[in-house]
């Protein structure tokens, strides 16, 4: 990467000048460009960027160069109110940054980074600026990014274990656990999005890091169970059932990345098990990166703003999906795509061991946890049990309600 395409810090004070929004300046710092990227992760920065640009700030989004290798992890893109003006180096936006108004920055995500770079923009606007941190996901434990080995989950073991000395990430685990004994002192606040998570990083790192009273859960997407709704026998028609579950095939679907630690090679193994069976089609809702011949893949990027869920709702409704799978290898950190499902009506069959789950998802009736499994397959199998919960589901009004995301902690 030539020196002359990157912007200098008087560059980045120019382009930082064209904000127009008037209150001030809001920075954030996430691991990869959220335009071409979708995950829970990103829909966390993108509900930030929206409460921020209806509060008049103007928004700086920072994340590192993918493309680039590791000689050129110092690079980093930058947004301004959303749209990219150009490429830098974080010492030359923190250069500008002083001369700003921006009294808050959220890190959302530190992967990717040049560790003694981000070090030293906190060092360098911690003296202007309250800096928050998101502990969103398993990725900030280990540089394995989903602790899955040999299909197995890790189990997220403490640092010298024997499980941890013989994986070859362990080496990059301990320079990241020393980055975080950098870096804490600095944080304003922790935040998590479970509580689940928080008590899984306090598990993991003690409380000699960071005091507890300075971490704090934020849940981005609440489920509200409302009223039941009466069925319109004829609006089924429209949908292509008829009131007659044997006649329309259930659609049974996977959400969200078909990848290996989500729990794709499972339900794959569910296709191949009941794929014969004309009462089910089977179908993937998302990104795709595997797939299966029994397997429609549906296109689908998180639309959820506000609340709404209409989109996934009307996809599910076209496609008779009635049932949403959700065994992740790895512990959920958000349950935010089983909630997106659930208030599109659809039921949930998901991993009994999986604590975020049940945190996201408190006392429904719509969602069947299973400890195994093969308990899973033979509630399936049993197609009467599936097709009452189905039912069950699709007869209740359900909301979501969004918190202000990192605003709740920020405040004004």
């Amino acid at each position: 990467m030539s020196a002359k395409l990157l912007l200098g810090a008087s560059d980045v004070g120019f382009l930082l000048s064209s904000g127009k929004r008037g209150v001030g300046l809001f920075c954030l710092l996430t691991h990869r460009n959220i335009v071409r990227s979708y995950g829970g992760v990103e829909y966390c920065i993108r509900h930030d960027l929206r409460i921020a640009s209806s509060r008049s700030f103007d928004t700086l989004l920072i994340a590192p160069l993918e493309e680039s290798d590791s000689r050129d992890k110092k690079i980093v893109q930058l947004w301004l109110n959303e749209e990219l003006i150009g490429l830098s180096t974080l010492d030359s936006v923190s250069s500008a940054l002083r001369e700003f108004k921006c009294s808050n920055i959220v890190i959302h995500s530190l992967l990717n980074f040049d560790f003694d770079a981000l070090l030293r923009f906190v060092l360098i606007l911690r003296r202007k600026s309250r800096v928050f941190m998101w502990i969103h996901d398993v990725s900030y434990f280990c540089d394995s990014r989903v602790l899955v080995r040999n299909g197995s989950f890790c189990g997220l073991q403490r640092l010298g274990s024997d499980f941890c000395e013989s994986c070859r990430f362990e080496g990059t685990r301990q320079l990241l656990f020393k980055f975080y004994e950098a870096l804490a002192p600095l944080l304003e606040t922790l935040l998590f999005p479970s509580v689940e998570s928080k008590r899984r990083f306090l598990d993991y790192f003690g409380q000699d890091l960071m005091s507890p009273s300075k971490m704090r859960v934020v849940h981005n997407l609440v489920v509200n169970f409302g009223h039941k709704k009466k069925v319109d026998l004829r609006d089924h028609a429209k949908s292509g059932a008829t009131g007659n579950e044997n006649i329309a095939p259930v659609g049974i679907a996977f959400f969200g990345h078909s990848v290996e630690h989500k729990g794709w090679n499972l339900f794959a193994n569910l296709v191949d098990q009941f794929s014969r069976e004309r009462k089910f089609r089977f179908f993937h809702v998302g990104q795709q990166t595997l797939s299966h011949p029994q397997v429609v893949n549906v296109p689908f990027r998180d639309t959820v703003q506000g609340g709404a869920v209409e989109g996934l709702r009307d996809l599910c409704s076209k496609h008779h999906i009635k049932v949403g799978f959700f065994w992740s290898l790895t512990y959920e950190s958000f349950g935010l795509m089983m909630r997106q499902v659930l208030a599109a009506n659809c039921a949930v069959l998901a991993r009994g061991d999986d604590p975020v789950l049940r945190e996201a998802i408190s006392g429904s009736a719509h969602v069947r946890y299973f400890d195994t499994f093969g308990a899973l397959g033979k509630f399936v199998s049993s197609s009467e049990d599936l097709l009452s919960l189905t039912r069950e589901a699709g007869t209740n009004v359900i909301e979501l309600v969004e918190s202000n995301g990192s605003f709740d902690v920020i405040g004004e």
